[in-house]
């Protein structure tokens, strides 16, 4: 992948009935990028508040598979935009799809569009 001034998080969850632990060093060296910082979440706090996020805002992207029957997200990749703000709710991501193996052509674009963009600028409501 290009350099590109990124943050890269990898939240491994647990999904599958082998998922029952957090994963070992052979599955974190998949992920070779220096700038990736790995996460277990065992209880998959974040994908749920991702789904609460692309399933309550309509103008957020959705991904085109990767969801378990109840609606937990899983094996996506997500970019946000330059200066997005992390807060109590997650900032609509600019692209969000996989499953990851498939869609690192369209990730590669979306993070070089992302660099390309201005910061997001915060609006303060009155």
């Amino acid at each position: 992948m290009p350099q590109h001034d990124v943050r890269v998080f990898v939240v491994w969850q647990s999904i599958l009935e082998s998922d029952w632990t957090r994963p070992g060093a052979g599955i974190l060296r998949r992920v070779r990028d220096t700038r990736a910082r790995q996460y277990w979440d065992a209880e998959n706090v974040f994908p749920k508040r991702l789904a609460q996020r692309m399933h309550g805002d309509p103008a957020h992207p959705l991904p085109t598979c990767c969801e378990t029957d109840d609606g937990i997200p899983w094996d996506l990749v997500a970019v946000y935009a330059p200066g997005a703000q992390w807060s109590d709710s997650l900032p609509a991501a600019a692209y969000i799809d996989g499953p990851v193996y498939q869609v690192k052509a369209a990730l590669t674009q979306a993070i070089s569009k992302a660099d390309a963009q201005e910061p997001v600028q915060e609006v303060k409501q009155p």
